[in-house]
């Protein structure tokens, strides 16, 4: 799981089968202050993302031959971009949208200096966990 920025918009390189953060694994005293505030700022982080392999199954697998050349029509990815995201077959492109956030969480992500590789690092962690 992996959070990047590609032309002023947040994406998420994560497993097919992503259905949100695994709370048992935050590393953090649960109920704590530090415990919920990761917490919000996760849920906010990806609660209106759009996983992009399947809006391209649903929608549009007939009009585009796979799904890089979707990336490349649809959400205007350069090639050089998609391949290298370097996106494996059982894994899926989220796109966070960030900006449709009640809790500021782009501000968070713009402004904050390393924050997303502060990110990347605490999600890698949580993803290491739930595979032990």
């Amino acid at each position: 799981m992996k959070i990047i920025k590609i032309n002023e918009e947040f994406y998420c390189i994560t497993d097919e089968k992503f259905n949100g953060i695994f709370y048992d694994n935050i590393p953090m005293k649960k109920n704590s202050f530090a415990f919920k505030s990761t917490i919000k700022i996760l849920e906010e982080l990806f609660k209106h993302s759009l996983d992009l392999k399947q809006d391209y199954l649903k929608y549009y697998y007939q009009e585009y031959d796979d799904f890089e050349t979707y990336l490349y029509h649809k959400e205007l990815l350069e090639s050089d971009i998609i391949k290298n995201l370097n996106i494996k077959e059982w894994e899926t492109l989220l796109k966070l949208r960030v900006d449709l956030s009640n809790y500021n969480t782009i501000t968070l992500l713009e402004y904050e200096e390393g924050i997303v590789d502060t990110l990347n690092q605490f999600l890698e962690g949580i993803n290491n966990e739930t595979k032990e």
